[in-house]
C-alpha cells in the first residue's frame, strides 16, 4: 500500500511538472498577444487546466488568467475559486466571494486560481481494453497485447457559454514507436515528436466525439491524453476550380436554354389557345346547322308520312315527286354538312354510297391522324433536341408510309369499323342514307309502274322516320362535341395560365443562377464559420460577469501510464545499463529526492 501510495505522489508530481511546462509556454504565447489595454474595461485571458481520472472524470480545474496592463491600476475579476495565487508578479489578491482585486502593476500579470466546479464544457468517458476485455489504467502498465482506446466526447448541458458549439478539440495520443506495432484510428493524424509518435484526432465544434485508437503493445507505457479546446478563427479563401466552374456554366447555360424554351413553349400554348377557340366557333356553327338539318328531316318525315296517306293522288305526280324528292334530300344533305353532287336518276345511288364510304374513310383518316401524331410526339420526346422539326416531319412520313403497308394498317381499318358498327351517330347516318337512296329508288320504280306505289311510298315513309331517329342522334353527337371543345377550350386557357406562370418561374430561376459562383463562395463560407462556430462570440468560461474576455482556450490531460519504479528499478538491475539508461534513472533518483 505504502509503495502504491508512493507512486500516486509521483504521479501527480509529474503531472504538476508537465502542467507547469504547458503553463510556462501558454504565459509565453498569450504575453505575445497581449498588448494593449483598455482604460475602462481590461481585456483578459483564461488558459483553462484540468487533470482528469483514467475514466475521464475530471479531477480538478485550475484557471491562469492573463491581463496587459498599460499603466499601474486596479484589477477586478470574477470567479468561484477555491484558492487563488499570483504567477507573474509580487502583488495582493483580494477576494470576497466570487469577487477578486488586484493591485496590478505596468506589463504583463497572470494569477491562477483554482475552482470549486468539476464541471467542463464537455463530458468525457475514457476506456481501455486489452485483447478484448476492458482494464483499468493500473492493470495496463508493462503489459503487452493487442490494446483499444476508447474516448467519446459529449455536451455538458451543465456549462453554459457555448463553448460546446464553438471550440474544436484536438485529442492527443502520445506512444513509444519501439514499443507499439499496427497504430491506426480513424480520422487520425500521425506526427513524429522527436523519437515518440502522437496520433491527433479533431472533433469539430457542436459534434460528439468517439475516438478510437487501436495498436499492438510491449511493457506498455503511454503519456498522458492531451485534450485542447480551442476557438478555431481561420480565414478560408473559398475557390472555384476550373472543373466546378465548367460545371456551373453548363448548369447557368441549360437554365437559360430552359428559360427560352419555355418562352417558346408559353408562345405555342397561346396559338394552341388559339386554335381551340375557333375549333369552338367552328363547332358551334356546326351545331346550328346540324339542328337545321334536324328540322328539314322532321319536315322531309311529315311530307313524306302525307305522301303516304295519299299515294293514289300522286301516281301521276310520282316522277315530279322523284325530281322533288332528289333536290329535298340533296339540300337537307347540304345543309347538314354533307357535301355532294347534284342527285339523278343515274347517279343516287353512287352518290349516297360515297358519302358513306367517305364517312368511313374519314373514320379510317382521322384514325390514322392520331397515329401520325402519336409517331410524332415519340420522335419529338426522344430525338427532338438533336432533330430539326423539317427532319421530324421527313422520318414522321416515312415511319407513316412503312405502317400503310404493314398488318398495323389492316389491324386499323378492322378496329374503325369495329368502332363505326357500335358508333349510333354513323350508323344512323349510314342507315338514314342508305333509307334515302332506298327510298328515292323507291319512288324511281313507282315511276315505273303503279303496282310498285304503295310499297314505295310505305317504304320511303319509313326511312323517313328512321332518318329522323339518325337525324336525332346525330345532333346530340354534335351538342356533345361541342360541350366537349368547350372545355377542351377551358383546359386550354389553364394550360396557358401554367405556362405563363412557369415562364416567371424560369426566369427568376434564370436571374437567381446569374451570380451563382458568388452565392456559392457565400453559401460555403457561411457553412464553413457556422461549423466552426465563428458566429458565437467568446465569453467568460469562470463567470459570466467578467464582460471582456477575448480568449479562452482549454488544456485537459490524464494521467500517464507507467510502468511502477520498483519494477523498472529491478529489470535495470538484472542488465547491464547503458549510458543514456545510467544518466535516465540518475535523473528520476533526482525527480524522486525532490
Amino acid at each position: 500500500m505504502k509503495i502504491e501510495k508512493n507512486m500516486k505522489m509521483e504521479r501527480i508530481k509529474r503531472g504538476r511538472i508537465m502542467f507547469s511546462l504547458l503553463l510556462t509556454v501558454s504565459l509565453f504565447f498569450s504575453g505575445l498577444s497581449l498588448g494593449f489595454a483598455d482604460t475602462d474595461n481590461i481585456p483578459k485571458e483564461e488558459t483553462v487546466y484540468s487533470t482528469l481520472f483514467e475514466n475521464g472524470g475530471v479531477n480538478e480545474i485550475f484557471v491562469v488568467n492573463g491581463f496587459s496592463l498599460s499603466e499601474d491600476r486596479e484589477i477586478e475579476d470574477y470567479g468561484d475559486y477555491s484558492a487563488v495565487r499570483e504567477l507573474t508578479q509580487k502583488t495582493k489578491i483580494y477576494k470576497e466571494g466570487d469577487r477578486l482585486t488586484i493591485e496590478g502593476k505596468k506589463g504583463k500579470f497572470h494569477y491562477e486560481g483554482t475552482l470549486k466546479s468539476k464541471d467542463l464544457p464537455w463530458l468525457i468517458d475514457i476506456k481501455y481494453f486489452l485483447d478484448g476485455k476492458e482494464r483499468t489504467v493500473k492493470e495496463l502498465e508493462g503489459k503487452s497485447g493487442h490494446l483499444k482506446i476508447n474516448l467519446k466526447t459529449g455536451k455538458n448541458p451543465k456549462v453554459k457559454g457555448g463553448f460546446f458549439e464553438s471550440y474544436t478539440l484536438q485529442v492527443m495520443f502520445t506512444y513509444d514507436p519501439e514499443k507499439t506495432e499496427n497504430v491506426a484510428g480513424k480520422g487520425a493524424t500521425f506526427l513524429n515528436s522527436g523519437t515518440k509518435k502522437q496520433a491527433l484526432f479533431t472533433v469539430m465544434p457542436g459534434k460528439a466525439g468517439n475516438i478510437t485508437l487501436s495498436l499492438d503493445v510491449k511493457d506498455f507505457e503511454m503519456e498522458g491524453i492531451l485534450i485542447n479546446g480551442i476557438h478555431m478563427d481561420m480565414d478560408f479563401d473559398v475557390d472555384i476550380d476550373s472543373e466546378m466552374q465548367e460545371k456551373i456554366d453548363e448548369l447557368k447555360d441549360g437554365v437559360i436554354e430552359l428559360d427560352d424554351g419555355v418562352i417558346e413553349l408559353e408562345d405555342g400554348i397561346i396559338e394552341f389557345k388559339d386554335g381551340t377557340e375557333e375549333l369552338r366557333d367552328g363547332v358551334f356553327d356546326l351545331r346550328k346547322g346540324i339542328r337545321d338539318f334536324d328540322k328539314g328531316v322532321g319536315e322531309l318525315s311529315k311530307g313524306l308520312k302525307e305522301l303516304n296517306k295519299n299515294s293514289e293522288s300522286l301516281v301521276s305526280g310520282a316522277g315530279t315527286i322523284f325530281l322533288n324528292t332528289l333536290t329535298q334530300v340533296h339540300s337537307q344533305l347540304s345543309e347538314g354538312g354533307i357535301s355532294l353532287p347534284p342527285l339523278t336518276g343515274s347517279n343516287y345511288e353512287a352518290v349516297l354510297e360515297g358519302v358513306i364510304s367517305g364517312a368511313r374513310q374519314a373514320a379510317i383518316d382521322a384514325a390514322l391522324k392520331t397515329v401520325e401524331d402519336s409517331i410524332r410526339s415519340t420522335i419529338t420526346t426522344s430525338y427532338g433536341a438533336f432533330m430539326t422539326p423539317e427532319q421530324i416531319e421527313v422520318e414522321v412520313v416515312s415511319q407513316m408510309e412503312a405502317f400503310r403497308e404493314s398488318p398495323g394498317y389492316e389491324a386499323l381499318v378492322s378496329g374503325v369499323d369495329a368502332v363505326l358498327a357500335t358508333d349510333l351517330a354513323y350508323q344512323g347516318m349510314k342507315a338514314s342514307l342508305t333509307e334515302a337512296k332506298t327510298q328515292l329508288k323507291g319512288l324511281d320504280d313507282f315511276r315505273k309502274g303503279v303496282g310498285e306505289y304503295t310499297k314505295g311510298v310505305s317504304e320511303i315513309a319509313k326511312g323517313a322516320v328512321k332518318l329522323e331517329d339518325g337525324s336525332f342522334e346525330l345532333k346530340d353527337g354534335i351538342y356533345e362535341l361541342y360541350d366537349g371543345t368547350i372545355d377542351l377550350y377551358d383546359g386550354a386557357i389553364e394550360l396557358m395560365d401554367g405556362i405563363i406562370e412557369m415562364a416567371d418561374g424560369t426566369k427568376e430561376f434564370r436571374e437567381k443562377t446569374h451570380n451563382l459562383e458568388g452565392d456559392m463562395k457565400d453559401m460555403i463560407k457561411k457553412r464553413i464559420d457556422k461549423m466552426l462556430g465563428r458566429n458565437i462570440k467568446t465569453s467568460s468560461f469562470v463567470s459570466d460577469k467578467n464582460k471582456n474576455t477575448e480568449l479562452v482556450q482549454f488544456i485537459i490531460k490524464t494521467d500517464e501510464i507507467k510502468i511502477p519504479e520498483i519494477e523498472m528499478e529491478k529489470e535495470l538491475e538484472k542488465k547491464e545499463l547503458t549510458l543514456f539508461e545510467k544518466i535516465k534513472q540518475l535523473f528520476m533518483k533526482m525527480i524522486k529526492r525532490g
